[in-house]
């Protein structure tokens, strides 16, 4: 009987996991192309460079098959094609294999749940050469509907390695609303994007800005947010002891017994040991 109801209760988390994942939109498919334009000069932008990405054809590697895709980077009248990644997707989730590299990292978790914590990596290096990756805190799931698709939205707050918390969001079957590869460190709001398949533009941010949609429905918990990533309990060699400091170790003068204190402007700080997110 015990063996029956644990068999049941299994299929029953199977199942809801399939669910999950089976509504999300394929981020592999045959003519997708993404448009990105790169702004500077604010605030009245124009456009630096242009990033479109495609599907150029399929490969193996380490004996998985994979989808290749490209870019296409246009800046001053000039065109440069790079390899970015082998893709390859199973169950909401998007792995890709980087240039010379034989494991996977990765890239989406389009069946993640609110609560959940996703560890990414982005397929393009920093300028050091060193992997960029990213703790997502998964904040909540939602529907969007755009002129040509219904999309689910993942809401999160990331931090990145020691950089910044940052609310980021991905739409199954886009990605990033700044481009396919920059799932994380990326100001979306620095773009322009269109997501096509075939003929079909799915996501226009010209037409539909999605950002301003999400944050107005409180998209996050707008409740301070307390990270589990590890943070100094020494700052500058001395312990924390109930104190607020700023990630430059400068003590503030707030009271000590202030959980949150409202005189602290938004952003990220340390007490106790741990990274507090003040919003």
């Amino acid at each position: 009987m015990r063996n029956s109801c644990i068999f049941i209760l299994l299929l029953c988390a199977g199942f809801a996991y399939a669910q999950n994942t089976s509504s999300c939109r394929p981020f592999i498919e045959t003519g997708k192309t993404w448009e990105v334009e790169h702004l500077v000069g604010f605030p009245d932008p124009s456009v630096d460079y242009v990033e479109r990405f495609y599907f150029g054809g399929d490969t193996i590697v380490s004996g998985q098959a994979c989808t290749i895709l490209l870019c296409d980077t246009e800046k001053d009248g000039s065109h440069r094609i790079s390899y970015e990644a082998a893709l390859f997707e199973e169950g909401g989730r998007v792995s890709f294999f980087a240039p010379g590299e034989s494991s996977p990292q990765l890239l989406y978790d389009f069946g993640s749940e609110a609560g959940e914590t996703v560890y990414v990596t982005k397929p393009r290096r920093d300028t050091k050469g060193e992997a960029v990756h990213s703790t997502c805190l998964i904040s909540s799931i939602q529907e969007v509907n755009t002129e040509d698709a219904d999309l689910t939205c993942v809401c999160f707050i990331e931090n990145g390695d020691g950089r910044p918390y940052r609310k980021t969001f991905w739409m199954d079957g886009i990605g990033s609303l700044a481009g396919p590869i920059y799932n994380c460190h990326f100001r979306q709001m620095n773009v322009r994007m269109r997501c096509i398949v075939g003929e079909t533009c799915i996501y226009d941010s010209t037409s539909q800005d999605l950002v301003s949609i999400l944050m107005e429905r409180n998209a996050y918990d707008t409740q301070t947010f307390i990270h589990d990533l590890s943070a100094p309990e020494m700052v500058n060699g001395q312990s924390s002891n109930g104190k607020w400091y700023d990630l430059s170790g400068r003590r503030l003068p707030v009271s000590s017994a202030s959980s949150v204190p409202s005189v602290l402007p938004k952003g990220v700080y340390i007490k106790d040991g741990k990274k507090m997110l003040v919003k």
